[in-house]
């Protein structure tokens, strides 16, 4: 009797149980058929008692979840009774919709505690749970993305500023693996000089003075160089406020910073020129308002800097009543605004003078092209003008002098020349016709050679005046063919004096023949001319240097020499240092020659020592830059 008490009350406290839990719970058969569901779990499904009681657990279970916990249902009945076990699945409600639910499921005895084929289902409704979990994953999958693939190195550190994780990037900027990492703390890659800023910020964030910080700081690279990084430093909290580690991220700047570097030394520059310029320099917006200038610039604007800095350029009193060059300012200002570079000649006064400048302005662009400055870059021609001026009035005086040099030359070619002619056809007339004694022919006679001596420096002194004057065919020939026409010229001289000629290989050069003609007739005249009474004249002419634009010739001689003071004198007209008696001419042949030379722009000079002989050399281009002399 007792023990049947005992079954009853708890068959009613099953019962009561069942109804009245706040889960759902179901009690199926073997095939899962729905023998007895609570109104609890008939409110989660949103169907009838009847409608699940037609229903098995497959029926209001989604589709890809049928599988989930069957196995283990079916060998929780066939084997052991104490057997339970949970499982979460998705479940469809009447209405179609979808829901997470955790069914623990048992197996039911009887009365008698013998094993029944029935389970016992406790379903509980965890989409909320699933849905936290699931944006917690999707959170933690989010931050591990962000942190492994973030363009800035990131790294998570515990309160003692020791490093447990970091990202790629970060181990990229320092050259050091995350293992290496991990067994140091930040002090360790900090540069010293920036360390104590450094410590003292992150003392300040965990004691909760500040809640973040930013600061420019240098790293040790694992290869010893020194990095330059934008670092930025931030707490994450559990939900009792303790620390639960600290968020680092650092950007790499160390480009930026030799950049602003290189930028600063440029800057440095550029304001150590600008003050210093001899030219005066202003720096302008693009409307033309003096943002900048030198001390050349102010003192030609007047005032000091202050008074100009802000001030249209076209109202600096140095334009002050010019209103023609204001106007010609504000264009040039505009055209310049517009891209323009941009030069040209105004006009400023001041209470001293009035002046001419050079006037050149030039924009400066962003990279976008925009112009955002226009530079200023003034200087005074007044001087340069005046100067140009005078060359021009002075230019004028040559022409004129040259103009009276002609008609001399005119007049000595025609009436010096003609009464010479009638003195010397009289005096041979008088000599060989008239009976004169030998006093009066011995005076006639002189007469006579005194007028060929001046018809003879009447000729040479036309011959170098027109050398130059008149413009002559250059072209280009062949020097050894020229001394070949001048030793033909000068055969009988060296014949009578047994002269020994050495002539080497010479070059072609583009010259008026003529010319070369007579440079060389009067150095060869020379080497023949000044030689000992005694001695055989030896002359050696040679190309001792040639270049890719010039050549230079030696005309050697064994002839009387000279001292080396007079080296530059023997070039001028009509100098010579031995005696009228003792070897003619006029001394002008050698200044003739540096007159030729001149004229191609090369150079001719010479070296001797007194019984030495005498070494003349001629350095000449190859080619000119104008088709006909001068």
């Amino acid at each position: 009797m007792a023990v049947q008490q005992e079954q009853e009350t708890a068959a009613i406290g099953f019962e009561h149980v069942f109804w009245n839990a706040p889960v759902g719970m179901s009690v199926a058969n073997q095939f899962g058929q729905f023998l007895k569901v609570n109104a609890f779990f008939c409110e989660l499904l949103g169907y009838s008692e009847p409608e699940l009681l037609q229903r098995k657990i497959s029926d209001i279970t989604h589709q890809d979840d049928i599988a989930l916990g069957m196995k283990e249902r079916q060998e929780m009945l066939k084997n052991d009774a104490s057997a339970f076990f949970n499982v979460e699945k998705r479940y469809v409600r009447k209405n179609g919709e979808v829901f997470w639910g955790q069914i623990s499921l048992s197996i039911l005895k009887n009365t008698a505690g013998q094993l029944r084929p029935y389970t016992l289902g406790v379903l509980k409704d965890i989409s909320t749970q699933k849905a936290a979990e699931e944006k917690l994953l999707l959170s933690e999958h989010l931050f591990s993305s962000a942190f492994n693939h973030a363009g800035v190195g990131m790294a998570l550190l515990d309160t003692q500023g020791r490093f447990f994780k970091v990202n790629p990037a970060f181990c990229r900027f320092l050259g050091c693996s995350e293992a290496q990492l991990k067994t140091i703390d930040f002090q360790r890659i900090t540069y010293a000089e920036d360390l104590a800023s450094d410590v003292l910020q992150f003392e300040s964030l965990l004691a909760g003075d500040i809640s973040s910080y930013t600061m420019h700081k240098r790293y040790i690279h694992a290869s010893g160089e020194i990095r330059w990084g934008a670092l930025s430093v931030s707490l994450s909290r559990r939900p009792d406020g303790s620390v639960e580690h600290v968020i680092s991220q650092i950007q790499d700047i160390h480009a930026q910073k030799q950049t602003e570097a290189a930028y600063k030394v440029q800057a440095h520059l550029y304001e150590g020129l600008f003050a210093s310029s001899f030219a005066c320099m202003m720096l302008l917006s693009p409307e033309g308002i003096i943002q900048d200038l030198n001390l050349n610039a102010v003192s030609l604007l007047g005032g000091d800097k202050g008074d100009n800095v802000g001030l249209p350029l076209g109202q600096a009193r140095c334009f002050s009543g010019l209103s023609a060059q204001q106007e010609q300012l504000n264009k040039m200002i505009r055209e310049a605004a517009d891209g323009a570079s941009l030069a040209q000649t105004i006009k400023a006064v001041t209470p001293a003078s009035a002046m001419i400048l050079d006037f050149s302005l030039r924009p400066i662009k962003s990279r976008t092209g925009q112009v955002k400055y226009l530079v200023a870059e003034v200087r005074d021609m007044t001087h340069l003008r005046e100067q140009q001026n005078s060359m021009l009035e002075q230019a004028e005086q040559i022409n004129l002098k040259n103009k009276e040099l002609q008609e001399l030359t005119q007049i000595v070619s025609h009436d010096l020349q003609a009464p010479l002619r009638n003195i010397l056809h009289w005096g041979k007339q008088l000599v060989e016709q008239a009976q004169l004694t030998r006093q009066e022919e011995d005076a006639l006679t002189a007469v006579n050679q005194n007028a060929e001596r001046m018809q003879l420096i009447l000729r040479d002194l036309l011959a170098y005046a027109r050398i130059g004057q008149s413009p002559q065919d250059i072209e280009w020939v062949s020097l050894n063919a020229v001394i070949n026409q001048v030793v033909g010229a000068l055969t009988l001289r060296l014949e009578a004096t047994q002269a020994r000629l050495k002539i080497g290989s010479l070059p072609t050069l583009q010259i008026v023949e003529g010319h070369a003609y007579r440079l060389f007739e009067n150095l060869l005249s020379n080497a023949l001319k000044f030689v000992s009474v005694h001695q055989t004249p030896e002359i050696e002419v040679s190309c001792i240097l040639e270049g890719a634009n010039y050549f230079q010739i030696e005309v050697k001689d064994n002839g009387i020499g000279f001292d080396s003071h007079f080296a530059e004198q023997i070039f001028n007209p009509f100098q010579r240092l031995q005696s009228n008696n003792a070897y003619h001419g006029n001394g002008i042949g050698l200044a003739m020659c540096r007159k030729i030379v001149a004229q191609y722009k090369g150079e001719i000079w010479a070296e001797s020592a007194p019984g030495q002989g005498s070494r003349f050399f001629v350095q000449l281009p190859f080619k000119q830059g104008k088709d006909e002399a001068s």
